[in-house]
Order: structure tokens, then sequence, then C-alpha cells
């Protein structure tokens, strides 16, 4: 008789505490997510901080919190944390009275973007897993991610403009009748940019140092298209080599706001899944960078035209430079850049070739 008190009993304690859990677990509890930066560079890392608070005499013997992430925000590892398939982040906690508990988690975010990180699944659960409670919650988590740094010599790169080859951007920013001073020779310096006077009086070879031409308006247009036939949904290494021709065009952009001139961008992709092509044009205002930074972060991998029909749309602007960064070269697109030379004061191309993307 005694074993049967004891079990009905445990069947009424595991009952109780089974309906406790179900009706009071998410009265007085507060969880809360927030994230080191809203916006990072690709390939930066941010630290992602949650938060619960049990603030009443009840124990919760766990709680799973899920939330879906993209596969390219990269958790650390850590015993309480599981991430299946990189696709859903789940935090396990046990919860004392009037206790708190804080996680860190350390992400990785590997891909220019924009990604929500507040839309979560509480579930709570009792002892024995006769029963749960759930409640779903949307809180302002979000981060920005800009193209990846490259950290290339930039005024080094090598240009074709439309009626032949130009050394490299410095030529686009600079006004070659003027300079603010000399400095020491360096690789890459144009011959033309020495000043013998200087280089006599020194004994080593002097440059002069042009200041950049405060009228240029460079407009960087890039071409998500690999080759000309191109169409349809893109591959893994693909979608690479596109992020790697914006994260270029991002780096010429601040470089050429750096030196006081005004710049712009523009692209043949789309701003969302059913957005238009961003056309923003060239300011050298302070917040111009971010501006362009931001746009870049929406860009997706969709296009409404082909790039050659694209380049249409510069038509009806005037006295731009121009500056195409384009994956391949053909007679279709050099008849465009004579056409956008008429209207134009330069049209420049940036071949970047198969093996640097």
């Amino acid at each position: 008789m005694n074993l049967w008190i004891v079990a009905l009993a445990a069947g009424a304690v595991l009952a109780l505490q089974h309906l406790i859990v179900r009706l009071f677990a998410f009265r007085g509890l507060e969880y809360s997510r927030t994230v080191s930066r809203n916006t990072v560079y690709a390939g930066e890392k941010i630290t992602l901080t949650e938060v619960i608070r049990n603030d009443r005499p009840l124990f919760i013997p766990w709680m799973l919190v899920e939330s879906r992430v993209s596969s390219y925000a990269v958790f650390g590892k850590r015993e309480d944390l599981e991430v299946s398939g990189e696709r859903y982040h789940r935090s396990f906690f046990t919860l004392m009275p009037y206790k708190q508990v804080t996680r860190i988690h350390q992400v990785t975010m590997k891909r220019r973007g924009e990604y929500p990180l507040g839309n979560l699944r509480l579930t709570c659960g009792d002892l024995v897993g006769l029963g749960s409670a759930a409640e779903e919650m949307d809180q302002d988590v979000f981060v920005r991610v800009f193209p990846a740094k490259l950290n290339l010599p930039i005024p080094y790169l090598p240009l074709t403009g439309v009626q032949g080859e130009i050394t490299d951007l410095r030529s686009l920013m600079k006004d070659p009748c003027f300079f603010s001073g000399v400095r020491e020779y360096r690789s890459g310096d144009s011959i033309r940019d020495i000043h013998w006077p200087a280089t006599g009086k020194t004994g080593t070879l002097q440059v002069k140092v042009h200041d950049p031409v405060g009228s240029v308006n460079l407009m960087v247009v890039f071409n998500s298209q690999l080759r000309p036939d191109q169409w349809g949904s893109l591959t893994d290494a693909e979608q690479e080599k596109v992020e790697y021709g914006i994260s270029l065009a991002a780096e010429i952009i601040a470089w050429v706001l750096d030196q006081g001139a005004s710049a712009g961008f523009s692209c043949d992709m789309t701003l969302g899944s059913d957005g238009d092509e961003p056309m923003i044009l060239p300011e050298a205002r302070r917040e111009q960078k971010e501006r362009i930074l931001v746009c870049m972060s929406r860009l997706a991998y969709r296009r409404k035209k082909r790039f050659a029909t694209y380049l249409n749309d510069l038509l009806t602007f005037r006295d731009m430079d121009i500056l195409i960064i384009s994956a391949y070269e053909d007679s279709e697109l050099k008849e465009k850049m004579k056409e956008l030379s008429r209207r134009h004061r330069s049209v420049s191309l940036c071949l970047v070739r198969e093996a640097a993307i």
C-alpha cells in the first residue's frame, strides 16, 4: 500500500510541476539578444550576447532558444550551443529561481549582406519531458555586412581607356599641370613625373606629387556578368568571383573619396530580389561612402538586363568619369564604351582577370 501511495504522490508532483511549467514558464521571464556592432565588413567578427533572467521563485529545468541564421554567420563552438547545418542556432539553459544567465558567442560574418538575428522561438520543458510550452518573439537585432576589405594598392590598378592604355587610376585623379611637392621615386611611378631639378640636388630620383583634380566625378560601374553569354543562377564559385568584384569597387570608391574627389556607384545587380538596379551619382560628401556601402550590402544575385543594355542608363547623364569593372572585354563592350565617351569626359575599363578572381 505504501508503494502505491508513494507512486501516486510522485505522479501528482510530476503532474503539478508539468502544469506549473506550462502555465507560468514565461511569466516574469526576460530574454534579450544584442550584438556588439550592427555594421561590419565581411570576414570580421561580432559578439552576440544572450541574457535571460528568471525573476520569480520558479525553477525551469530546461529552456531551448532557437533562431534561424544564415550559413554565412558562423558561430564559435561551445557545449551549450548547437548550430544545425549552420542554419538553426540553438542555446540550452537551466534557470534557477531569481537568477540571470548570460551567454556570449563569437560570430564571424563571412559574406556581404543583411542578416536579421532576432527571430526567436523559446521552449520551456519540465523535468521528465511530459510536455513543454513555447513562445515566439521578434527582437530588433540586425547586422549589415559590407563588402570584404581587399587591402590592394588601388592607385596602381592597370586601366584601359577608350583610346588606349592608361597607366593607373592616379592618372584619372591628378592634374598634370600642377603639383604640390616632390617625393622619392617608387615602383610604378611614371617617368613623366620625375622632377629632374630635385633629382639633381638630392642625388636620388624625385617625382612630382599631384593634387587630385577637384572636378573629378568618378562613376564606378560594376559588371556582375562573368562572361558575355552568362544568365541565370550563379554557382557558389561564381558568386565568390562577383563578391571579389564588389569588394574591388568598394575599395576604389573609398580611395577616390579619400582623395577629396567625387565618386558614385552603379551596378547591373538588383537591390533585393525584386528591386531596381542602383544608381548613386558621384558626390564628395562625407556620407557618400557609407551610402554606397549600404547599397552594396543589399545587392542580390539577380539581373534584369544584359550589362551592355544596362550601360544605356548612363547615356542619360553627361560629363562623368566612368570606370567599368568587368571580368571580360568583348567587341560589344568596347562599342558601348565608345558611345559613352561621346557624352562623358573619360571612360575606362578595369579588367579583372579570371586568375585574380
